[in-house]
């Protein structure tokens, strides 16, 4: 995915293998990234492209919004 088409590229890479895997903290990462991009009127927009979609479609929206690089993909 280009960084173009990122809405706001972090360049983060987040390790899955350990706390960071869990879905829920990552949800939480995306809710504060929101904030400090003083963008929190887009969380809801955000949270309801994750609805109905499992782990790793879940992981692809976070890399559409932010960019995320993933390693130690279970």
């Amino acid at each position: 995915m280009t960084e173009q088409l990122i809405k706001y590229p972090t360049h983060m890479t987040i390790d899955l293998s350990g706390e960071h895997g869990n879905i829920f903290y990552l949800i939480g990462l995306c809710h504060d990234l929101l904030e400090q991009y003083g963008k929190p009127d887009e969380w809801q927009q955000f949270n309801d492209e994750l609805l109905c979609k499992d782990y790793y479609q879940q992981l692809r929206v976070m890399v559409k919004w932010f960019g995320f690089m993933y390693i130690n993909m279970p």
